[in-house]
């Protein structure tokens, strides 16, 4: 039985050999300092942002969801889906309702301010 050399692939090597990042350094956290960051970083990844913030790129963390919009929008989403389901199926469609249901998504969008 022959044993291959077994090498595992590497998350860098596809990048220059310039731009790999090789260095490690050690930070401690006392308690409060942790959850300071892990409150400011919201979905990025740990070392990312504390990367970002020691070479001075602050990271773009985007706004909190809000839920009211999403289901407004979710809404008239739905309901037009629903309509070209319709149209594209054969079934009679009067012009007034799909104009109905276009200004209701016009709607939902400009009170959502997207």
């Amino acid at each position: 039985m022959k044993v291959r050399d077994y090498k595992p692939k590497r998350k860098q090597d596809h990048i220059e050999p310039c731009a790999r990042r090789i260095h490690v350094e050690k930070v401690r956290f006392n308690d409060d300092e942790r959850a300071f960051i892990n409150e400011a970083r919201g979905n990025i990844p740990r070392a990312v942002y504390i990367r970002m913030m020691s070479t001075c790129n602050e990271p773009i963390i985007p706004p909190e969801f809000n839920k009211g919009i999403w289901i407004t929008l979710a809404t008239a989403v739905a309901n037009l889906n629903q309509l070209s389901r319709r149209v594209n199926s054969g079934e009679s469609v009067l012009a007034e309702e799909i104009r109905n249901e276009l200004e209701s998504f016009r709607a939902a969008l400009i009170g959502a301010k997207i």
